[in-house]
C-alpha cells in the first residue's frame, strides 16, 4: 500500500467510532479468502506431518525444494540468472545446502539497487504482496511475496501455538506497534479487537502508569489468559506490575519481533507466572525458528526456510560458535531471496532437542539490542514503535539512521542521506514523531556521514544513555 494511501485510511480509521475501528483492525482477515484460509490450513496440516521426520527425510524435502528454487530463479529472475553466468554456474550445480556456498551473498544494498531485476518475470501480479521490513536496522526494505510464501508464515504461527497447547477458541491480548488509539487519547478504552483473529489489540503508546491500571482491569475482567507481541512491550508491562507487587497469571505469553533476553525473560515469568515462548523470523521471510516448550533452542522452520550461520571470515559457524544468520526462502518465487544476509546473529547449536523433534536448532538471536526510550512524562517507547514514522519514507532517501537520546524526552535521529531524500522527506520524518509522539518527544535530525559499528560489526539503532529507575516509573515519577 503507498504511504498516501495508507495515511488516508488511518485518517479514516481515527476519524470512525469505536465499533468501525474494531472491523478496520481486522479487515485484512475478515476478506482472506476461503481459499487462502484452506490453503493455510493444508500447509498447516503438512507441518504437522512434516515435524514428525527423519533429519535425513527432512534434508531431502530442504534439498528438493531448494533445488526447485534455484532453476526456477536461473530461468525467471534476470539478477539470478546474470549472477549465474558471472560465476560459471548452472542450476545443476546446486543441489543441496553446501552447494549453496558457490553463490555470493544477498545483501539489502543489492536488493535496493536491484529491486526490479530481482522480481520473477513470470509472476502473477495478482498473487504479488508488497511488504516491507520494520526498519529496526535504521532503513526499511521493500520487497514482494507471493499469497505461498504468506501462507506457509501465518501457517508457522499456528504451528508454533500448538506446540505450546494454545486453545484457539481463546482471546489472546496483543501489545504490538499498531497505533490502534490515538497517543492524545487519556481515557479507556485504550485497545481494539481483531474479531477475525480473536485478538484485543492494545495501544502501546499508552503503557505508562496512569493508564496501565485499565488494561490490567479489562485483562482480568475478560479472563484473557493469553499475552503476544513484542518483549520490550511485555517487559514495560510486567516491570511494572513487579513493582507494584502484584502479578496477571497467564496460560501463554508468547513473543516475537524483538530478540527477548534473559533479563526481560525473568521479569516476565515471574509475573506472568509462564514460561515465554519466543517466535523469530523476519518479513523478509528467509529465517523462521521458534521454541518448543522444552526451550532446548530455536527449532530450524526448514520446510520453508534455509538458515546458514557464517562466521566474519566467510566460513560456517560450528557448534556452540556464533555467526551471523544468511537465510533462504524455499518458497517465495516471486522475489527470490537466496543466502540473504540478515544481521542477525545466533549461535549454532548441534545437538537433539528433548521434545523429539529432528527440526535443527540455533540459539537466541543476540544481535541488534536495541534500548527503550524514555518520553517526557516518563513512558517507555518500543524501539518498533519507533520505526513508524520512517515507514512513509522513500526506501532510497534514508541509507542509514540511528536514533540516541541522552537525556529524558529528547532524541537525536541521526540519518544518512540517500540518493533521494530532500527537505520534503525530513517533513515526513519529523510529522510521522509528532503525530505519534505529540509534544513528548523532543527530536532533533542530524546528518552523518556513516553510523559508526560495535566491535562487532553492528550498529545498534537505537541507542539510549539514560540510568533509568522503573522503580520511579512504576510510582508514576518522571526520571
Amino acid at each position: 500500500m503507498s504511504s498516501w494511501a495508507e495515511t488516508l485510511k488511518m485518517k479514516i480509521y481515527n476519524s470512525s467510532p469505536v465499533f468501525l475501528q474494531n472491523l478496520f483492525i481486522g479487515a485484512d482477515r475478515l476478506i482472506d479468502s476461503a481459499s487462502f484460509l484452506s490453503l493455510i490450513s493444508k500447509i498447516e496440516g503438512e507441518l504437522e506431518v512434516s515435524e514428525q521426520w527423519s533429519k535425513g527425510e527432512l534434508e531431502e524435502l530442504q534439498n528438493e525444494r531448494l533445488r526447485k528454487l534455484i532453476e526456477h530463479a536461473y530461468r525467471n529472475v534476470p539478477y539470478y540468472k546474470e549472477l549465474f553466468k558471472q560465476h560459471n554456474l548452472r542450476p545443476s550445480d546446486i543441489r543441496d545446502r553446501h552447494d549453496l556456498l558457490k553463490i555470493p551473498f544477498l545483501t539489502k544494498d543489492i536488493v535496493r539497487n536491484d529491486f526490479h531485476r530481482l522480481l520473477a518475470t513470470n509472476a502473477s501480479r495478482r498473487e504479488l504482496f508488497h511488504s516491507h521490513t520494520s526498519g529496526t536496522t535504521g532503513s526499511p526494505l521493500e520487497f514482494y511475496m507471493d499469497r505461498y510464501t504468506q501462507a506457509f508464515y501465518r501457517a508457522h504461527i499456528r504451528r508454533h501455538r500448538r506446540w505450546w497447547g494454545y486453545d484457539f477458541d481463546e482471546y489472546c491480548a496483543s501489545f504490538g506497534g499498531k497505533i490502534v488509539v490515538l497517543p492524545q487519547q487519556s481515557k479507556p478504552p485504550f485497545w481494539r479487537y481483531d474479531l477475525p483473529e480473536k485478538l484485543v489489540v492494545f495501544s502501546s503508546f499508552h503503557l505508562k502508569p496512569e493508564f496501565i491500571d485499565p488494561m490490567i482491569e479489562f485483562i482480568q475482567r475478560k479472563n484473557i489468559r493469553c499475552l503476544k507481541g513484542y518483549p520490550s512491550n511485555l517487559f514495560i508491562l510486567a516491570q511494572y506490575l513487579r513493582e507494584k507487587g502484584v502479578t496477571l497469571p497467564m496460560k501463554w505469553v508468547f513473543t516475537g519481533a524483538e530478540p527477548v533476553f534473559d533479563y526481560m525473560r525473568e521479569v516476565m515469568e515471574g509475573q506472568f507466572g509462564i514460561e515465554v515462548a519466543d517466535f523469530y523470523g523476519l518479513s523478509e521471510e528467509v529465517a523462521r525458528a521458534y521454541e518448543c516448550p522444552e526451550q532446548a533452542g530455536y527449532h530450524v522452520a526448514m520446510e520453508s526456510t534455509l538458515i546458514e550461520v557464517v562466521k566474519d571470515d566467510g566460513e560456517a559457524a560450528e557448534d556452540g560458535e556464533y555467526g551471523e544468520i544468511v537465510g533462504t526462502s524455499l518458497t517465495n518465487f516471486a522475489m527470490p531471496f537466496i543466502r540473504y544476509k540478515t544481521d542477525d546473529v545466533t549461535r549454532v547449536l548441534k545437538r537433539s532437542c528433548p521434545c523429539g523433534r529432528q527440526l535443527p536448532l540455533i540459539g537466541q538471536v543476540v544481535a541488534k539490542f536495541e534500548d527503550v526510550v524514555v518520553e517526557k512524562d516518563g513512558r517507555l517507547v518500543s524501539p518498533s514503535a519507533l520505526t513508524h514514522p520512517f515507514k512513509p519514507i522513500n526506501p532510497r532517501a534514508i541509507l542509514k539512521s540511528q536514533i540516541v537520546q541522552d537525556q529524558v524526552g529528547k532524541v537525536i535521529v541521526r540519518i544518512v542521506k540517500g540518493p533521494e531524500y530532500d527537505k520534503g522527506q525530513e517533513q515526513l520524518l519529523l510529522r510521522g514523531f509528532e503525530e505519534r509522539f505529540l509534544d513528548q518527544l523532543e527530536v532533533e535530525i542530524v546528518y552523518v556521514p556513516d553510523i559508526e559499528r560495535t566491535s562487532a560489526g553492528k550498529y545498534r539503532w537505537v541507542v539510549c544513555n539514560i540510568p533509568f529507575d522503573y522503580k520511579k516509573w512504576a510510582a508514576g515519577i518522571t526520571g
